[in-house]
């Protein structure tokens, strides 16, 4: 038993420590554990290169300096010898619903990932070539996984997203070469859905932020990993347009090569956008995404397409808020008309919360439009550890008329070394 004692102490003072050393990373305003800065061009702020940069920021804690520092030593040395940098996550969500349909009412489970990208062209300067990859695993603790929820209470959308269930898997392997100075980019390979990509929404990272499907995927029909190629070019500071060819039937777990050349059922899109300047990219922007995706014949998924009207700035780097219109015709997605928005605010340092709205029509004209309320809050415990409590209000949920409200109750726990 004291050796359990002993044993858990010292894994939680590893779980929540912070660097004895903080680097300033070469031409950066903000600290960082080992040294990342960006280098690729394309995506959300949910994506793999994106996300490396964001979780090696210093931010403000309420433990102080214990351990790790020669961690992060070590990512940083990577890094500046071979232009290497890998991160190791471990993401874990309880769920709690007032009511179900099923007597099922609670979920939760874990997601695994280890991130990587190794700039492998051009290290040094603005056109560098990039090869970035996933590993990950998600899996559940409970009879239900977190996005099995929405099902089991009667709601037209998924209460969350990303906690499901696969085996370790090589889920993203892909690799992005930049132009035109760094302002043009194509990326191909076995891709994250393409909800990270196109569509930017700077909170939608379903691990630190907004989780339920309004908020990640909209009204679109969003595929799931997969094979495909994506293109960016900034013609100027201010103007965007991305588009690409996705694997409508893509699958964390598959190679995919089957069913992107033999089956050949493909999800397109393309974007237009204009955003305050290229650095800030993901924080201020307005943009319109169009989309088709073929019919799904395995699966029995029909045809269809739809666009996206997104709006988002984010005023003095504290207060950010949004307005989203998402359309979709043809049964592609369960609901034809969306409407979210809302207000994220950063309280101290990376600490805060946000509040969204969402209003969906259901492509089922016989069932009732559905609203909901989302609200949570980002508390980072340790320089490795955030969590992250929450609450939804599912209001006239569309699949179970018998109930007028249903408060789902969530929390997160997020571990980033």
């Amino acid at each position: 038993m004291i050796r359990s004692a002993v044993s858990g102490a010292v894994l939680a003072m590893v779980a929540c420590a912070v660097p004895v050393r903080a680097q300033q990373a070469a031409g950066q305003d903000t600290a960082r554990l080992a040294g990342f800065t960006e280098q690729t061009t394309l995506g959300g702020s949910a994506d793999l290169p994106a996300r490396l940069v964001a979780d090696d920021e210093v931010k403000q804690t309420l433990i102080s300096p214990i351990l790790l520092g020669p961690w992060f030593e070590f990512k940083g040395r990577m890094n500046e010898s071979l232009g290497f940098k890998f991160g190791i996550n471990y993401n874990t969500l309880f769920m709690g619903a007032s009511s179900s349909l099923t007597g099922n009412d609670n979920a939760s489970g874990g997601v695994l990932e280890i991130n990587g990208d190794w700039t492998l062209l051009g290290r040094g300067g603005p056109n560098t070539g990039v090869l970035g990859f996933r590993l990950e695993s998600r899996h559940k603790y409970t009879d239900l996984a977190p996005n099995q929820l929405g099902a089991e209470i009667g709601s037209l959308w998924k209460p969350d997203v990303l906690w499901g269930t696969f085996d370790f898997a090589v889920s993203q392997l892909w690799w992005e070469q930049r132009f035109m100075s760094g302002k043009g980019a194509v990326r191909f390979g076995k891709l994250i859905t393409p909800a990270v990509i196109y569509d930017n929404f700077f909170l939608r990272v379903p691990q630190l932020t907004f989780e339920n499907e309004t908020m990640v995927f909209s009204a679109t029909a969003f595929p799931s990993n997969g094979l495909g190629a994506v293109a960016v070019i900034f013609p100027t500071d201010n103007l965007y347009v991305q588009g690409g060819i996705h694997d409508a039937n893509g699958s964390p777990t598959e190679a995919g090569f089957d069913t992107f050349f033999d089956i050949r059922e493909y999800f397109v899109a393309g974007e237009i956008g204009w955003v305050s300047s290229f650095e800030r990219r993901r924080q201020d922007n307005y943009h319109l995404t169009v989309w088709h995706t073929d019919e799904r014949s395995e699966k029995g998924t029909p045809s269809g397409w739809g666009l996206t009207i997104a709006l988002q700035r984010y005023f003095n780097d504290r207060i950010m808020p949004f307005l989203r219109y998402s359309y979709s015709d043809g049964g592609a997605t369960p609901m034809n008309h969306l409407m979210t928005g809302g207000i994220g605010y950063r309280v101290k340092g990376h600490n805060g919360f946000g509040v969204g709205l969402s209003w969906a029509s259901p492509s089922d004209a016989a069932l009732r439009d559905q609203f909901g309320i989302e609200s949570m809050y980002r508390l980072y415990l340790a320089q490795t550890v955030s969590v992250i409590p929450g609450l939804q209000f599912l209001i006239n949920p569309s699949l179970n008329p018998d109930e007028d409200v249903i408060a789902v109750l969530s929390l997160r726990v997020r571990l980033s070394i």
